[in-house]
């Protein structure tokens, strides 16, 4: 779940009719797995222009927009709950594809971005959390050649995973390369499989 360009503040008012529409329109049924990649729209929307929005922030106003992304996930994560008690919820943690050099919000803003999912999941010990920040960091082979940064498709094994992946990306300024997509469908993946 998520769209290029949209914030949690988007999703909590959102998520209900989008989990309609998953279930119904698209046939899903039952929804008992979920990926929830929310925070990159957040870096890529000016400061104020959401409640929490850093591009362009300084640092304590980054941590400030990472203190109500939190806030707005918990509410995002138990709406999901409401409408699927079983739902397996796998939690990814945005990228930084300036690679640690604080291009668009000092580093320690992402680290805080970072810190919220990981508090969300002790606040909900069956969530789970693929760390997309810290498996592309380091890493430019996994952005796009053309835009570097845009993750590429190592992170997908899955051939209908990194078509989906694709499709969802198109028009993001976080868009894995085919190398960065393998390896964030792997990291996706391998939490599912170790589901009690």
């Amino acid at each position: 779940m998520g769209n290029p360009g949209t914030t949690t503040e988007f999703w909590m008012n959102n998520i209900d009719g989008f989990l309609d529409q998953a279930t119904t329109y698209y046939g899903c049924g039952l929804i008992t797995r979920m990926t929830v990649e929310l925070g990159e729209g957040e870096f890529v929307l000016t400061h104020n222009s959401c409640n929490d929005c850093c591009y362009g922030a300084t640092a304590s106003e980054g941590l400030a927009a990472a203190v109500q992304y939190q806030t707005n996930m918990r509410v995002i994560i138990n709406k999901i709950y409401a409408y699927a008690p079983h739902v397996h919820l796998v939690l990814l943690v945005p990228c930084d594809p300036s690679n640690g050099e604080g291009i668009w919000v000092p580093t320690s803003v992402f680290l805080a971005f970072r810190q919220a999912i990981y508090n969300l999941q002790k606040a909900n010990p069956s969530i789970r959390v693929a760390d997309i920040y810290t498996l592309m960091l380091g890493h430019p082979e996994y952005y796009a050649i053309d835009n570097t940064i845009h993750p590429n498709n190592l992170a997908h094994s899955n051939v209908d995973l990194v078509q989906a992946m694709r499709n969802f990306r198109a028009t993001t300024r976080f868009h894995p390369n085919d190398l960065g997509q393998s390896m964030i469908a792997a990291a996706i993946e391998a939490q599912f499989a170790n589901w009690p």
